[in-house]
């Protein structure tokens, strides 16, 4: 079985892989906080003002949920550090011309509004042509002209694809991704199993975006056909994703998204991430891995 994960999409763009963060692991994740950690704890000294600018390349998830997360601290960051607060800044640059383009225009303008709230600058309609060590360059794509970005910090949040050992494979694939039969084999190898960020699924002519609910429900089907595979039982049903919905943290008390249809936004959207959070750390660990990291800040926001 494969499921080896994903790696951060650059498209090319040059001073990427070199100057940006990318939120592709714990270690990676670690190392980004400690560098802004560092940056503020260092201003004292540098008096570097871009220092304190944190520059978010994507509107999709990734990137909102880290803006807003950050964005969130800056107060107690500020205070600690003895900074004055209009001196931080977080900037979020896309490409569409809405964030969060996976919601509808009300969803997205309800996060807009909120991340606003938190002082978060929205740079909509660009595409980010350079990544440098002290900012990025932006194309603006209503007037095609192009502008520098101030920022010490990058962070890579603008897409991904499958692992670069499947994309080397010689398993047929799509920027590391393989196509999968509906019980997620592989066509040309039916002994091989592909799951999450390296499986390119589909059903009824429907490309199912690679997300942790996806993966998460592949893993259980994959794991059901083994253990009946040993037990010598048919597997007769395919695979079927079942997409229960989507949120988007803004903070740990904000939030905008999707359960079953039903829009929601605010501290409801907040109590049903931290639901889901919980729901799966129960899956892997019982109850006593909720109780130790489980999320239950279900304070409402402002």
């Amino acid at each position: 079985m494969i499921g080896l994960g994903f790696k951060p999409e650059t498209f090319g763009i040059k001073g990427v892989d070199k100057y940006a963060y990318k939120l592709s692991s714990l270690n990676a994740a670690q190392k980004l906080a400690k560098n802004i950690e560092n940056k503020f704890k260092d201003y004292i000294i540098n008096q570097d003002p871009n220092d304190l600018h944190v520059i978010v390349c994507g509107t999709g998830f990734t990137s909102i949920e880290f803006a807003a997360e950050l964005a969130t601290q800056l107060d107690d960051l500020c205070q600690i550090c003895g900074i004055n607060r209009a001196i931080p800044k977080v900037t979020c640059i896309g490409r569409s011309d809405h964030i969060l383009p996976i919601f509808d225009d009300k969803l997205s303008k309800a996060a807009k509004h909120k991340l606003q709230k938190l002082g978060v600058e929205l740079i909509t309609n660009a595409e980010v042509i350079e990544c440098q060590n002290n900012g990025v360059v932006i194309c603006k794509k209503d007037s095609q002209t192009q502008e520098f970005i101030n920022g010490n910090t990058i962070l890579w949040g603008a897409g991904v694809r499958g692992n670069d050992i499947v994309e080397k494979s010689p398993l047929a694939n799509k920027r590391g991704r393989i196509p999968v039969d509906p019980q997620l084999r592989s066509f040309e190898y039916p002994e091989i199993f592909v799951v999450g960020d390296c499986a390119f699924a589909t059903s009824k002519d429907v490309i199912h975006a690679p997300t942790a609910q996806l993966s998460a429900q592949m893993g259980d089907y994959v794991g059901r056909y083994l253990a009946n595979l040993v037990l010598g039982k048919a597997n007769k049903k395919d695979f079927h994703f079942v997409h229960r919905g989507t949120i988007c943290s803004i903070g740990h008390t904000d939030g905008v998204g999707v359960v079953y249809s039903k829009r929601l936004k605010g501290e409801m959207a907040a109590f049903m991430k931290n639901t889901i959070e919980n729901r799966w750390l129960f899956s892997i660990g019982g109850l006593s891995m909720v109780f130790r990291k489980g999320q239950f800040r279900y304070r409402t926001s402002s």
